[in-house]
């Protein structure tokens, strides 16, 4: 994590020493982040937030960062390998421009700061001429030669660089090498540490404060050891730096993880049986149980949560009172609990609670319906009220609390347990915000909803990445524009910060815009629905059905489109079963047709093409007979034949030349109408004459005498005569010669 500080531009005190990835400024402040701006990727306005976002992908956010009031602004430095800065510079919009350089960080501070009282900072020595380790001050750690290897602000403070003497020569040293960092190993008693580190360099220990420890000198072979005044225990944490004689330095920490700290009371209740302890206490820690004279009854170790439930035997009875103890893994114990049959023996939390900056009004959160009791420094209660069924009270106090003093506050249940005493004084906030209420909008971009007024809303998503910050109006309504669109399933979490930094719970958003594209559809038939022939057309199929039926299936919902030959020809609604079917509204043409479908669905995402589907129409096939127009097609199951089929009229008529003077008008019924009257001739009587002779044709000997004999007008002498050819063809059906009427009567084109 990178380490930022943060100091007062009115008097030099130092507000923050953080690595934090979030930083509440509240006045006007000089903020140094420890990386160079060659480390930096984008620095973006979010709402009144100016959010960092470093090349290494990690990101600080500096809340507040942007005033109205221009003359309260607050200036970002980086530290540049020379000892020098640069401040990032912002138009009036918020937007970063460009860096601008700086020698001394003092420019940045208010006329007149360095005659206020400095907050001394005794961590390091100074080696200027005549000083003392008081010397270290801000003073000298805004001054440019305060700084070596870069790291300005955080280096002279957070990561040990010593202060160096002011002249020319020590501020272009060409050594601006940290040394390697040095290892530290604490004794298991917690008082000694050793250790290794470059030869002659300085050890310095450190401890939360910025507080010099003790320090010593790596020797000629890179060993040292360093005694310490107090063990360091309890997880306390001590900075070991090693500094070089051009004051270049590196640092380790080390961990005093002796416990000697005891266990806060568990939390115990005995069940109406009086055979089962129920509570909580330290994670892992051991509980005991005893009779009322002290005899071990029980054991069990708490989880991980510290919650626990222990057997006991033999079980209590009414009127005995039992105790639990819980023990650490370092064997410290804690107080004892008192645990009794039908008896709350359970202590409420300590409360949650905000006083206003005049100590006259406590208001907070505890268990329901439990007292309130709020003491001042000597243990004087200057307040009581009661929490009401949802917890939330609000208490008077006489005298008011002040910020110089800190009184108690304590909650005690119904059954007269109470919590344990949490400090308490003027303006403090231990109240986090209620969970904010957060609605996301339908493209997933901007989140809106209420909140505690004048809290801070951050969103994270699920990576831990900041998506976007905004400031909650007076009247509790915020919105956040995020930076990454939440969509289909993609969650965030959103929470209020107040001005103290207490945090709401979270509360979870997801995403629901679709922008997943449907897969392809699919062709699944082609029908041919006309004519004799019908039914499902293969692929590279031909049909004679110039509007076949396409079907297939898609995405319910969604509009699919059909095109041939890579031109859309309409449209459809997939059904909410995912299958469809397409008509075409025109004939298709004669020749190839490829067809393929895509579809959008609702949200407007487009599928893929489906596969092609290839079929070729072709014109309807007919069996056609027929002569200068006129049609010699006849159902040749219906065994009679008008004799206007051929052209036989009950008046006088002349010899034809040709089959096209002879033939008629035919009917629905194959029967060939003459304008006159029709004579049926039966086909058996025509199958019967099966040669033919050079004089009459056998049709003419049929016709003739089936016909009246006023209709009879033909001369012997000029019989019709039938001949025939091999050679021609007549609609691209071939004219054959036979000696049959059997052979006439076959579908082919004949010439008389």
């Amino acid at each position: 994590m990178t380490r930022i500080v943060v100091v007062a531009k009115e008097n030099k005190i130092l507000l923050q020493d953080t690595q934090s990835r979030e930083i509440s400024l509240d006045q006007p402040a000089i903020i140094q982040v420890g990386v160079t701006k060659q480390d930096v990727k984008s620095l973006t306005k979010s709402g009144n937030n100016l959010i960092i976002t470093l090349k290494n992908g990690e990101q600080i956010v500096l809340e507040n960062f942007f005033t109205v009031d221009t003359a309260k602004a607050h200036s970002l430095t980086f530290p540049e390998p020379n000892g020098s800065f640069v401040v990032a510079n912002f138009n009036s919009q918020g937007k970063f421009v460009n860096y601008s350089g700086l020698q001394k960080l003092d420019a940045l501070l208010y006329e007149g700061a360095d005659t206020v009282a400095v907050q001394q900072v005794q961590a390091y020595q100074s080696t200027a001429t005549g000083a003392s380790e008081t010397d270290f001050s801000f003073s000298n750690l805004l001054s440019s030669s305060a700084v070596k290897a870069g790291l300005g602000i955080v280096a002279a403070v957070g990561l040990g660089l010593a202060l160096i003497d002011g002249d020319s020569s020590t501020k272009t040293s060409s050594d601006i090498t940290a040394p390697k960092a040095p290892t530290a190993t604490l004794s298991e008693d917690g008082k000694t540490i050793k250790g290794t580190g470059e030869a002659g360099t300085t050890i310095t220990v450190i401890d939360k404060d910025k507080k010099v420890v003790a320090t010593t000198t790596v020797d000629k072979d890179g060993n040292y050891s360093v005694e310490l005044p107090e063990a360091l225990l309890n997880n306390n944490v001590y900075s070991v730096v090693s500094k070089d004689k051009a004051g270049n330095s590196s640092s380790t920490n080390v961990t005093g993880t002796k416990d000697t700290i005891a266990p806060d009371e568990p939390q115990a209740q005995l069940n109406e049986l009086g055979n089962i302890v129920a509570g909580k206490t330290e994670a892992n820690a051991t509980i005991n149980v005893y009779d009322a004279v002290g005899n071990l009854i029980g054991s069990a170790k708490a989880s991980a949560d510290g919650t626990f439930n222990v057997p006991i035997s033999p079980a209590l009875t009414s009127g005995q009172v039992g105790t639990v103890e819980s023990v650490d893994a370092s064997g410290n114990k804690s107080d004892k609990h008192s645990i009794e049959i039908g008896k709350d023996t359970i202590a409420p939390d300590q409360a949650k609670f905000e006083v206003t900056s005049d100590g006259l009004t406590v208001k907070g959160i505890a268990e329901a319906n439990a007292k309130v009791i709020i003491q001042d420094s000597k243990g004087i209660v200057i307040g009581t009220g009661t929490a009401d069924a949802n917890g939330k009270f609000t208490v008077s106090v006489s005298p008011a609390l002040d910020t110089s003093t800190t009184g108690k506050i304590i909650i005690e249940d119904v059954a007269g347990n109470q919590s344990k005493p949490a400090d308490i004084k003027a303006g403090q906030d231990t109240l986090a915000p209620d969970q904010p209420v957060a609605s996301l909008n339908a493209e997933g971009t901007i989140i809106t909803g209420t909140a505690e007024a004048n809290s801070t809303i951050s969103v994270y998503d699920s990576a831990n990445k900041l998506l976007g910050t905004s400031t909650v109006d007076a009247n509790g309504h915020y919105a956040v524009n995020l930076s990454t669109a939440l969509t289909e399933k993609i969650s965030a979490t959103v929470y209020a910060k107040d001005a103290t930094g207490n945090k709401s719970t979270t509360v979870t958003v997801t995403g629901t815009k679709d922008i997943t594209a449907p897969s392809a559809p699919k062709i699944s038939t082609v029908t041919d629905d006309v004519g004799s022939a019908t039914g499902s057309i293969g692929e590279n199929g031909s049909t004679d059905d110039k509007r076949p039926v396409i079907s297939g299936t898609g995405e319910a919902g969604a509009t699919l489109i059909i095109s041939d030959n890579g031109k859309a020809l309409g449209s459809m609604i997939v059904g909410t079963d995912g299958k469809w079917s397409f008509s075409f509204e025109n004939d298709l043409s004669l020749g190839s047709h490829t067809l393929t479908a895509i579809q959008t669905d609702k949200s407007g995402n487009t599928s893929l093409a489906s596969d092609a589907r290839t079929f070729t129409v072709v014109e309807v096939a007919v069996e056609t007979n027929s002569v200068n127009g006129a049609s010699l097609n006849h159902d040749l199951s219906d065994t009679t034949v008008s004799s206007a089929a051929i052209g036989i009229s009950s008046s006088p008529v002349t010899e034809p030349s040709s089959i096209a003077q002879v033939l008629g008008n035919v009917d629905d019924n194959t029967n060939v109408v003459h304008s006159s009257s029709t004579v049926d001739v039966d086909v058996n009587d025509l199958i019967s004459v099966n040669t033919f002779d050079s004089v009459t044709s056998p049709i003419d000997q049929v016709i003739a005498n089936s016909i009246p004999q006023s209709a009879q007008d033909i001369s012997s002498d000029n019989p019709r005569q039938l001949t025939t050819t091999n050679s021609d063809t007549v609609l691209g059906l071939p004219i054959v010669q036979s000696d049959t009427i059997a052979d006439l009567l076959n579908p082919q084109v004949i010439i008389f």
